[in-house]
């Protein structure tokens, strides 16, 4: 997979979808922002045109280093971003809610101030 991004941020959700299929990723950094890859281990991230270029070809050369990288690169994506992964993120969230509706809140303490709620009445409805 070829990502020439020069500039942008957030997540290549393509990067991930083409390494959960096997798929070899030449990028330049930016484009891959935020995934956990080592630059020759798990991927080729290029500067330039010309590096970019080279990595290509070489991965088009050489299928077996093409499908080495493309396992590692699995590899060191799926702590972050499987399935699993993203539950046990999820469920931390909400017993990070629970808790801090547990017990009372202490940002308020002191000032006099109640925290609003609005009514019923006051929530919006779709017709």
């Amino acid at each position: 997979m070829v990502v020439p991004i020069r500039v942008g941020s957030g997540i290549r959700v393509k990067i991930l979808m083409g390494v959960s299929y096997g798929v070899p990723v030449v990028s330049t950094p930016v484009g891959a922002e935020g995934i956990p890859f080592k630059h020759g281990v798990s991927a080729y991230l290029a500067e330039d045109a010309k590096a970019f270029a080279s990595a290509a070809v070489g991965l088009l050369k050489d299928p077996e280093h093409a499908r080495l990288l493309a396992e590692a690169a699995l590899d060191s994506v799926i702590p972050e971003f499987s399935p699993e992964s993203a539950l046990r993120r999820r469920l931390a969230v909400f017993e990070e809610v629970v808790r801090s509706k547990a017990s009372p809140r202490t940002s308020d303490e002191g000032s006099g101030r109640q925290p609003r709620i609005s009514p019923p009445s006051e929530i919006p409805r779709g017709k």
